[in-house]
């Protein structure tokens, strides 16, 4: 959910994320952000930035939690085959894209930006 303005703001925001997970709950939709930059696939030439990223394929994935990280500086996006910023990760969180990427064969390295 490429947004801002949920938990990232204020109280208000807060109670619109928790509402959004209440939404989602059981009905098997799953949710990157909100608060995110949203995902980049080279695989399938496929990103939700406005910016222009086009890249090659590569085997290499990113997983971080700001998405400065996977836009932020051409030279070293470049190096990445997928990139996916969580956000405020309100449903999908890093250990859930972990068990998804252990079976895609086309993903031999997994870079993490965690902020504490």
């Amino acid at each position: 959910m490429v947004t801002q303005g949920f938990a990232d703001g204020d109280k208000e925001g807060q109670v619109m994320q928790a509402e959004l997970g209440k939404i989602i709950q059981g009905t098997g939709t799953r949710l990157i952000g909100p608060n995110t930059i949203g995902v980049v696939n080279t695989f399938v030439d496929f990103h939700t930035s406005f910016l222009d990223f086009h890249r090659q394929k590569n085997n290499c994935c990113m997983i971080s939690q700001s998405g400065i990280f996977l836009l932020g500086s051409a030279d070293f996006a470049a190096g990445i085959g997928l990139g996916i910023d969580l956000g405020n990760a309100a449903d999908i969180e890093i250990s859930d894209l972990l068990e998804y990427l252990d079976n895609d064969p086309q993903i031999k390295v997994i870079n993490l930006h965690i902020e504490g």
